[in-house]
């Protein structure tokens, strides 16, 4: 019998067939980086012990799994997105989406209908006018292409006399004035 035979031959590292050494070795740098790359997990209740796959299924578990606090707390950010004059319409909506498609990862019940009343909800007072037209689009991505065509509209308006607003409050408070003291 030669010497060479009783070497064990080497696999390459993505082998799906590793000798049980290198199994073993794998294993402990899998676990190595899962675990030392965790701020405590302990504290977080992740499975230390087993294989790294096991390890690893106690992350899933355990980050996978979503609470009711969080999502509560999704739906009520929703919920709580203020749309105010001025602001970008355009961020304003990917907010707006962006806090929806989170609250549906985490399981509320949110289906477009309510997604769109959410919207209208969310815009103040002086754009009740559009507003009021729209609780019979038939979905929120019509509502907001007729909300994007009014504010791209106003937002223009704005911008080719950004001054009338601000005249028309100074001209009334002058008004005001000149009758308190008439």
């Amino acid at each position: 019998m030669s010497l060479t035979s009783l070497t064990p031959i080497e696999t390459p590292w993505d082998s799906l067939n590793p000798t049980p050494l290198e199994w073993k070795v794998c294993n402990a740098w899998a676990m190595g980086l899962l675990i030392y790359n965790t701020t405590d997990p302990l504290r977080l209740r992740i499975n230390i012990n087993g294989t790294a796959t096991e390890v690893w299924k106690s992350y899933l578990d355990t980050y996978n799994m979503p609470s009711e606090v969080a999502l509560a707390n999704a739906e009520q950010e929703l919920r709580n997105m203020i749309y105010i004059d001025g602001q970008d319409f355009t961020t304003f909506i990917s907010q707006l989406h962006t806090k929806w498609t989170i609250a549906m990862a985490l399981g509320a019940k949110i289906n477009d209908l309510v997604f769109r009343m959410i919207l209208l909800n969310s815009l103040p007072w002086s754009w009740d006018s559009i507003v009021a037209t729209l609780y019979t689009t038939k979905s929120s991505h019509d509502a907001i292409n007729h909300l994007m065509s009014y504010w791209a509209r106003v937002s223009q308006t704005q911008a080719i006399n950004p001054h009338n607003t601000t005249a028309v409050l100074h001209i009334n408070s002058n008004n005001a004035n000149q009758q308190h003291y008439n």
